[in-house]
């Protein structure tokens, strides 16, 4: 394998995409939380039967049916880039069912982003 480098922000930037990445433990793998990519390669049937993901937050003309992005923090909730990500809803280092981030009892993780269902 063959790699240019011809400046020092490439590298950079390289290091800071795989050395600085927050990683976890799951399954037997090291996950990137910043990877959707690397969640849907094993949870493929997710991409067609689950929540949209890598989506801007709050979708474009839709705002006022969602709670305002900083309130989300709040919430626990994380946008990655203005953009709504596995690892929004979901948290690998917590013991909730499917690792969601709140527990949803009575669609609680739902309206933490939706205001109107």
């Amino acid at each position: 394998m063959k790699y240019i480098i011809t400046t020092g922000y490439v590298l950079l930037c390289l290091l800071a995409s795989t050395v600085f990445a927050q990683t976890v433990a799951h399954k037997g793998e090291r996950i990137n939380l910043a990877d959707t990519a690397q969640c849907l390669s094993c949870h493929k049937e997710m991409e067609a039967h689950s929540h949209p993901v890598m989506v801007d937050y709050p979708p474009t003309g839709k705002e006022s049916r969602y709670a305002p992005a900083e309130r989300l923090n709040e919430r626990g909730l994380q946008l990655r880039q203005g953009k709504v990500v596995c690892t929004t809803c979901h948290d690998l280092e917590n013991e909730n069912p499917n690792f969601l981030v709140i527990a949803d009892s009575k669609t609680r993780l739902c309206t933490a982003c939706h205001s109107r269902l």
